[in-house]
């Protein structure tokens, strides 16, 4: 018997070595369980945030700036600075600067002397109209006294006619009198549009804060000639670094993005946006991960306006955001990157990106069963993510899907399933 036992053993390892490479090879995988969550189709873009009120500040003619406002610590006013508005039944906000105002209130002054001047000329026409209206009553009196007597013979035809002339020039003083009003009232009408226009001219002299904000930038400084020739109006930048004084309000803002038309066209006024300061934390916001929220590193707005025409030159549509009133996180010329959601779902069926497979027109996905085999399933997609893809059809929820090693899987192989790596 004992000479037996060599036999036996390597028949016995030979059959258990045949059973092993009958028996398929594990393949380790990472692998996913599908879950009910949000999905959100997204359009990016880009632009500047500008605050929706921004008043630019310019005198309308040239001079010499003889004032400017000085803080409470004795410095003149400086970027930064807040300023006031108006308020309750006042017309103007604060004054910040002044130019030389000499020339402009002697001209106001010259332009209500006129007005004076006018209105007793006026007062002088009416006293000569009573006057020539009394003498009229009078002479057409006489006149109808006259002419009554001489249908009785009692005066002669010369009488009459010489009432009759009389008659004639107080009417003719009548009318010469009325012309005399209207030529005053006129006259009056004048002297008030050239004392208006010197008020006018004398208010642009000043530069008052139109809304309650801060000070964006100055370009003036106590002494300084300044002319509207000095303004520069070809770009944004242009007149930001020449216009006398920039005023904004810091708490609310408007990005203008310009999306290709194939994304512009999904866009619809009133779509949440959110808006992000740099590059890093875009990609830290919307980096792929499942747990990633935009919402949580941006500033949000919504969808303010959307262009109904495409730019001739770009092809593009332009589309305005605007944040949400007490914005804090933006500063105006901030460059941003803007996330628009065009479609949003709280209780999509979502796969990750990285458990899709592609051929052609088709998308599939490795399904772990529960003998630890994959099934390729075929997939019908809805909202495609950044951070996933809402699934249709072809996989239920609290089904396992594969994520990594894919590539080498077909239907029915066997697999290992491991946590994804943290």
């Amino acid at each position: 018997m004992n000479l037996l036992r060599p036999f036996v053993y390597a028949a016995l390892c030979g059959s258990a070595a045949l059973a092993q490479a009958q028996s398929p090879a594990q393949l380790t995988v990472e692998a996913v369980k599908v879950e009910p969550g949000k999905v959100r189709a997204w359009v990016y873009g880009q632009g500047t945030a500008r605050s929706v009120l921004r008043e630019f500040l310019t005198f309308e003619s040239a001079g010499k700036v003889v004032w400017i406002r000085e803080n409470p610590d004795g410095t003149d006013l400086k970027e930064g600075d807040p300023v006031t508005g108006p308020s309750g039944e006042g017309r103007t906000g604060e004054l910040l600067a002044r130019q030389d105002t000499r020339q402009a209130e002697a001209e106001l002054a010259t332009a209500e002397a006129a007005i004076v001047e006018t209105e007793q000329q006026l007062a002088s026409a009416n006293a000569d109209k009573q006057r020539a209206d009394a003498q009229l009553r009078t002479a057409q009196l006489d006149f109808d006294r006259k002419s009554a007597l001489r249908k009785r013979q009692a005066v002669s035809q010369a009488d009459l006619d010489k009432a009759a002339a009389v008659a004639d020039e107080a009417s003719a003083a009548v009318e010469a009198a009325r012309a005399k009003i209207l030529a005053a009232r006129a006259s009056i009408a004048a002297a008030q549009a050239r004392a208006a226009q010197a008020r006018i001219s004398l208010e642009d002299l000043h530069l008052y804060a139109p809304i309650d904000g801060v000070v964006g930038s100055i370009n003036i400084s106590r002494g300084q000639y300044w002319s509207p020739n000095f303004l520069k109006t070809g770009s944004e930048d242009a007149v930001l670094q020449t216009v006398p004084i920039l005023v904004i309000a810091p708490d609310e803002f408007e990005v203008t993005v310009a999306l290709p038309s194939f994304d512009g066209n999904a866009v619809k006024r009133g779509q949440k946006a959110f808006l992000v300061t740099t590059e890093a934390a875009a990609q830290a916001a919307l980096g792929g991960c499942e747990t990633c929220d935009v919402a949580s590193s941006a500033v949000r707005a919504s969808v303010y306006a959307v262009s109904p025409t495409v730019s001739p030159d770009g092809r593009s549509i332009a589309v305005k955001l605007r944040t949400e009133p007490g914005t804090t996180a933006l500063k105006d010329g901030m460059y941003v990157s803007a996330w628009i959601i065009v479609q949003e779902k709280d209780n999509a069926l979502r796969l990750p990106r990285n458990a899709l497979m592609f051929r052609g027109n088709d998308v599939f996905a490795f399904v772990v069963k529960s003998d630890n085999t994959v099934e390729r399933r075929q997939l019908r997609l809805g909202i495609r993510s950044v951070d996933g893809v809402e699934v249709l059809s072809g996989i239920s929820a609290g089904e396992q899907v594969v994520t990594r090693g894919r590539d080498r899987l077909s239907t029915g192989a066997s697999v290992k399933v491991v946590a994804p790596a943290k």
